[in-house]
């Protein structure tokens, strides 16, 4: 019979420093983009729409990024950047083809369903800890 592991949460992987905030309306994916991410080292909190973000982020230090839908229930993901004074690095994210005209370049926005290497690539890039041209922008 094979050998079973038993592993903490906490002792799973180190923290690699970078804190996030993941705001997505579905709470299943939002959890699922939360745990993948969580594995990978980085401190998460979450919201489910934007005011809820909007008041985390300004009850706290800012995030080094944010995975961000497009599609948010009330307010946009323009408005909540927005009624930001200092927005952090944005990974965006949507489920539509073709995203509503929004003040974010449709190339920058990761196309959902995506896969966790997709997300984890373009959170590195967000954070910066890519190194070289690739670490300037999302």
């Amino acid at each position: 019979m094979p050998t079973v592991w038993t592993v903490e949460p906490e002792e799973r992987v180190m923290w690699n420093g970078y804190r996030l905030l993941v705001v997505e309306d579905d709470l299943e994916l939002c959890e699922s983009i939360a745990e993948v991410l969580r594995l990978t080292g980085y401190e998460v909190e979450t919201a489910l729409d934007a005011e809820t973000a909007l008041a985390m982020l300004r009850g706290a230090p800012a995030p080094d990024a944010i995975v961000l839908d497009l599609v948010l229930p009330t307010m946009s993901a323009s408005e909540l950047v927005a009624a930001l004074d200092r927005a952090p690095a944005l990974v965006l994210m949507s489920g539509l083809a073709q995203p509503r005209a929004s003040a974010f370049p449709p190339g920058d926005v990761l196309l959902k369903p995506f896969g966790a290497e997709q997300l984890l690539s373009r959170v590195a890039r967000a954070c910066g800890h890519l190194g070289g041209e690739d670490a300037a922008a999302p």
